[in-house]
């Protein structure tokens, strides 16, 4: 009788606990350098991986103490020698979207193909968007916002197949 008890209080206190933590906001945490990489991430996490997360932008080289980590030196999430942020992202959460794994490749080219030819006849033209909408916006907040923007139409409008360049 007292095992089946405890059994049931645990069973309770575990659902609880889900219970809360479900309705807590998440919230991803990254600096403020940001790129195509960093800004394609932050689109990703708003609208595929978690939905309404918080995401907050603290100085570069400041210490990040909130929130799940992204595109830091000691972040889970980061760009390497061959993978974006985003791909990083988008294989651990799982997120199986073909529009998304397109614009996984773009990323891709734009970031970790830095100094070669583009693969992609669409990756220069997202990587000059982003570049004039940091260019421009005023803030950090206008940024991301005016980022998500060219993200959305990007997502929207992906056709099938990217287009290579000759």
């Amino acid at each position: 009788m007292k095992i089946r008890l405890t059994a049931i209080l645990l069973l309770v206190v575990l659902v609880l606990a889900a219970v809360l933590q479900a309705g807590e906001k998440q919230v991803f945490s990254t600096w403020d350098d940001f790129e195509v990489d960093k800004l394609a991430s932050v689109w990703l996490i708003r609208r595929h991986i978690a939905p309404g997360a918080e995401v907050l932008v603290f100085p570069r080289n400041q210490e990040i103490d909130k929130g799940v980590q992204f595109d830091t030196p000691y972040a889970p999430y980061k760009r390497g020698p061959m993978q974006s942020t985003f791909e990083a992202l988008a294989a651990h959460f799982n997120v199986k979207d073909p529009k998304v794994a397109l614009m996984g490749r773009l990323v891709h080219d734009i970031e970790i193909n830095v100094w070669e030819k583009k693969v992609y006849k669409k990756s220069a033209e997202i990587q000059i968007r982003i570049m004039d909408v940091m260019g421009k916006a005023p803030d950090n907040g206008e940024i991301l916002t005016r980022a998500a923007e060219v993200f959305d139409a990007l997502y929207r409008d992906m056709p099938e197949e990217l287009e290579r360049n000759p």
